[in-house]
């Protein structure tokens, strides 16, 4: 289980035993009856529950976020969309083992969105992987896909899409990474992580972000 909803869990039950604990006390002092003491700790720890469920931590994290519920749906709903687009490429592409990979950095983008769905409060921390690294993933593989399916490829356009294939490797592990971090409420380091995937797909597949013709033409020198 994640350690956030490990943590919820653990506050659920401890302020519901403390409710249970104390009715339970209290009948004992007030009434002597020890069944009567029985039923009503049971009572007080269904109760508690209701109390002190996960929801109400989570409602307060959402608002004290400033995220509203509509800026939620509208994210998943964005999200989903790329993660389709991510996955309809992976179809097209030749190579089996970049739609393999593909296929695991669509699952992890899913799982994500999952995570933004089960606590909205994360989408502040995740917009930078919904914004920027999920769609840049999206563009580098459909530029990929557009090149690896020419007849002729030389020497230089083939060395261009084997960079591009060992960043899939880079950005399944920063996805990975990003889902750890969200479900563990540990947002000191993801930071430092998104930043270092940025630098590296700048660095390995800026071309394919390109977006001028003049660019596209000069990437694929081939007819």
């Amino acid at each position: 289980m994640p350690k956030k909803e490990s943590a919820a869990s653990g506050a659920n039950w401890i302020g519901a035993s403390i409710v249970a604990a104390a009715l339970f006390a209290a009948l004992i002092v007030f009434t002597g009856n020890l069944a009567l003491a029985a039923a009503g700790a049971v009572a007080g720890l269904v109760a508690g529950f209701l109390i002190f469920k996960p929801k109400a931590e989570a409602d307060i994290r959402l608002v004290s976020s400033g995220i509203t519920p509509e800026m939620v749906a509208e994210a998943l709903k964005e999200g989903r969309i790329q993660v389709a687009n991510l996955r309809a490429i992976g179809s097209r592409v030749a190579n089996p083992l970049v739609q393999f990979k593909v296929k695991q950095i669509a699952d992890v983008a899913d799982k994500i969105l999952d995570d933004i769905k089960q606590d909205p409060a994360d989408l502040k921390a995740a917009r930078p992987f919904l914004n920027y690294y999920l769609d840049s993933t999206v563009k580098i593989l459909e530029r990929y896909a557009e090149i690896s399916s020419k007849k002729v490829i030389d020497r230089e356009v083939a060395q261009s899409l084997k960079r591009v294939e060992d960043l899939l490797d880079a950005i399944r592990l920063s996805f990975h990474k990003q889902l750890a971090k969200l479900q563990e409420n540990d947002m000191l380091d993801l930071d430092t992580e998104m930043s270092v995937l940025e630098r590296t797909i700048k660095l390995d597949g800026g071309d394919y972000l390109a977006k001028d013709d003049d660019k596209k033409d000069k990437a694929v020198p081939l007819a």
